[in-house]
């Protein structure tokens, strides 16, 4: 219960914090090492593409906003880091932050005799990915994604 608690007073603060840095925060989570309290961040741009010295920065800011707000007491650490681009695609913002990128998408129902498909996010909108297939838009509904992740060239 503590923990998450916790979980909920980090994020409070954190959220709109990461917000007015123009990044979004897209998980927090709350462990343990060596006997010490490690909160770990996975922060991006809504479109992707953040840097390792921008986690390095956030990292500093947020170490300020815990020290200045006097969000924990005693030793803990906190992590910054994105998921990088072998990440799965799960979520609609997933998918916005792929556009323009090549992605497997892998379906529960055949389409065209095929469960796989390989193209370029086109667009998204609120129930549908597009990707564009060799010069073809293809409508995928999210209901019919098993998974999907970019492809790293």
């Amino acid at each position: 219960m503590y923990i998450e608690g916790l979980l909920d007073k980090i994020k409070a603060v954190c959220i709109p914090f990461i917000n007015e840095l123009g990044f979004e925060l897209v998980d927090v989570k709350i462990g343990t090492l060596s006997g010490r309290l490690v909160i770990s961040f996975l922060v991006d741009y809504a479109t992707g593409g953040i840097s390792i010295s921008e986690c390095a920065d956030i990292n500093d800011k947020l170490s300020a906003l815990f020290d200045r707000e006097g969000i924990l007491e005693g030793g803990y650490t906190i992590d910054v880091s994105s998921f990088g681009v072998d990440r799965a695609l799960v979520e609609k913002r997933d998918f916005l932050r792929a556009r323009g990128r090549n992605v497997r998408v892998f379906l529960k129902e055949k389409r065209e005799g095929k469960v796989e498909l390989e193209g370029v996010v086109n667009s998204v909108d609120e129930c549908c990915l597009f990707l564009d297939v060799r010069d073809n838009i293809e409508k995928i509904n999210f209901d019919n994604i098993i998974k999907a992740k970019q492809v790293i060239e």
